[in-house]
């Protein structure tokens, strides 16, 4: 038998290792686990600040700018394929089209008022915050 330089607790070379050889992951108490999940939720809002700063300075933030692009040239492919319909009346056709384009709007004006969600008519109050920690059992 040759040998492959691995020991009895060591798993031979290009062999998974053994259930024996495998650790135990450790056992977390619920306390542990929430703590966890606050820290990785804690860290959440500082890294949405730097990809703001940075698409605010003109920098690889370009992600906001593409969007827009594909959410208007979207919306205006779905109002031009209104246009393929063949009906018979030119006012049911208007109608049509001016409700599936005051529609599309509404959305992209739902999505921007959204993406500045501190401030605006759909704005997040302190209260919100206030009552999620709370629900935590904070302060």
């Amino acid at each position: 038998m040759a040998d492959d330089g691995a020991g009895p607790d060591e798993p031979a070379r290009g062999l998974p290792p053994s259930p024996a050889q495998v650790e135990a992951p450790a056992v977390r108490s619920p306390h542990q686990k929430r703590a966890g999940a606050l820290r990785t939720w804690a860290d959440g809002p500082p890294q949405r600040d730097r990809r703001q700063e940075v698409t605010a300075a003109g920098g690889q933030g370009g992600d906001t700018q593409s969007l827009w692009v594909v959410l208007v040239v979207g919306g205006v492919i779905t109002v031009s394929f209104t246009y393929l319909f063949g009906l018979k009346s030119n006012v049911a056709h208007a109608l049509m089209v001016a409700a599936l384009t005051l529609l599309i709007c509404g959305v992209l004006f739902t999505i921007a008022e959204f993406n500045n969600s501190f401030s605006g008519p759909v704005e997040i109050q302190p209260e919100a915050f206030r009552e999620v920690l709370r629900s935590f059992g904070g302060t």
